[in-house]
């Protein structure tokens, strides 16, 4: 009968420290899912620089919307949408996974890839036109809001 206290006790102290840990470990939770997430957006943008600087030697480049067409190192090449990813063909160069739907847009002479990825729309400018820069298209006020929407 002495130790039924003890006992009790044991169970408070307990309950206290697993109240103290679980704020903390979901925080943590919630954390790791948005730093998963981040990854997935930087992992996007590395491969997009590394199709533009592809895009920067390639020539004679157009869209039909659904495709994008150009040459590069003297063979045709082609960027569409496969089974969720954005491959180069011929061959199998992926640049992006995990795609539900994307298309090309071919406005005063840049070409602009719109994909949606997990319900969210992404946009893109893959190529400039010569003396167009990437920055000057993305500040005109012009640019039909098929490209950008409305900010407001």
């Amino acid at each position: 009968m002495r130790y039924s206290g003890f006992v009790s006790l044991r169970t408070v102290v307990a309950l206290c420290i697993i109240m103290t840990v679980m704020p903390i470990a979901v925080t943590s939770v919630e954390l790791l899912s948005k730093i998963e997430e981040r990854y997935d957006l930087v992992n996007d943008e590395l491969c997009l620089y590394r199709l533009r600087r592809m895009l920067l030697i390639a020539y004679d480049t157009y869209t039909d919307g659904s495709t994008m067409n150009f040459i590069y190192k003297d063979s045709e090449r082609q960027l569409s949408l496969i089974n969720g990813r954005l491959l180069m063909t011929p061959g199998y160069q992926m640049f992006l996974d995990d795609i539900d739907s994307l298309y090309f847009i071919e406005n005063e002479g840049c070409i602009v890839l719109v994909y949606e990825k997990d319900k969210k729309e992404y946009k893109a400018v893959l190529c400039e036109a010569e003396g167009i820069r990437i920055a000057d298209f993305c500040d005109n006020s012009d640019v039909d809001d098929e490209l950008y929407g409305d900010n407001e």
